[in-house]
């Protein structure tokens, strides 16, 4: 009879390979965080969740294992997680600029006036044409 679990090779393997992908794909997302094709982002969203489970299941044992014969696997394990933080983290970041520029060109749309970026309200100009900046323009002035 045979035993059809699979073994802590296997399973380091596997993980390896599911890293590896979940590397490639950050990669890929990268590139479409960059060409703004959002619209493409939600095909990778599924597949990224699928390989994180796995990677999730399959790691824990992998790391708490001692034995000598793991030793390399656990190192690429861990280094590939590693490099799929990182690019992940850069995503996360190029996200952050890109939804900050639109709530800023929102803000222009409309017209809204951010309060820590503008100490005045709109501007009176006088006869000959400047700003002034009388304390009944300052918001502070007005309270």
């Amino acid at each position: 009879m045979t035993d059809s679990a699979p073994t802590a090779l296997e399973n380091a393997q596997q993980c390896i390979a599911s890293l590896q992908r979940l590397l490639q794909l950050l990669q890929h997302e990268q590139q479409l965080l960059k060409d703004n094709a959002l619209d493409q982002l939600t095909t990778t969203t599924d597949e990224k969740n699928r390989l994180i489970n796995q990677i999730e299941q399959l790691s824990p044992p992998l790391l708490a294992d001692n034995s000598s014969g793991l030793h390399p696997f656990r190192e690429q394990i861990l280094n590939n997680a590693k490099d799929c933080k990182q690019l992940n983290e850069v995503n996360q970041k190029i996200i952050a600029l890109s939804e900050q520029f639109i709530k800023d060109k929102i803000h222009l749309l409309f017209g809204h006036q951010q309060e820590q970026q503008h100490c005045y309200t709109d501007a009176v100009l006088t006869r000959s044409g400047k700003p002034s900046h009388s304390k009944a323009n300052r918001i502070i002035g007005k309270a």
